[in-house]
């Protein structure tokens, strides 16, 4: 979850949702949340869509890759890994969303980071990190 301006912003699964919140910072209508994202891809492994926004009205989500190795008998001792990894057009990466865009779905979205597991909060301190040596393999998809 996060907050940032007059919003709470919180994921399921498969989808982003933002509520409006109150002057006194509690949340106006519990039970009309605008849906952001939909139809984000959920295997039941690394499922959980951790999210960030940015100061640009942007939305960072982490979408799990279902695999470990992109292997071609999944977590199978021994089983190669396929090249070119047919889950990373839906998984294993960051996409970036318009924050107060609704029923966005991968289509009007970009993905933003490739070979990254769980963690969109390093992308909001990401140009730093990538000056310090910080970010390990976490690599920007427009090769910035």
């Amino acid at each position: 979850m996060a907050i940032k301006g007059n919003y709470l912003y919180a994921s399921s699964d498969e989808e982003i949702f933002r509520y409006k919140l109150n002057p006194d910072g509690t949340v106006a209508h519990t039970n009309r949340p605008e849906r952001i994202v939909f139809g984000l891809i959920n295997r039941k492994q690394h499922a959980s869509k951790s999210i960030v926004l940015d100061n640009n009205e942007n939305i960072y989500v982490n979408v799990g890759a279902y695999s470990n190795a992109c292997q071609e008998k999944d977590r199978a001792n021994g089983s190669k890994g396929m090249m070119p990894c047919p889950i990373l057009d839906s998984a294993g990466g960051i996409w970036q969303f318009k924050a107060s865009a609704f029923d966005q779905t991968y289509s009007d979205g970009k993905r933003y980071a490739k070979d990254s597991r769980h963690d969109p909060r390093r992308i909001a301190r990401g140009r730093q990190l990538q000056k310090t040596g910080g970010m390990g393999r976490l690599i920007r998809a427009d090769g910035g």
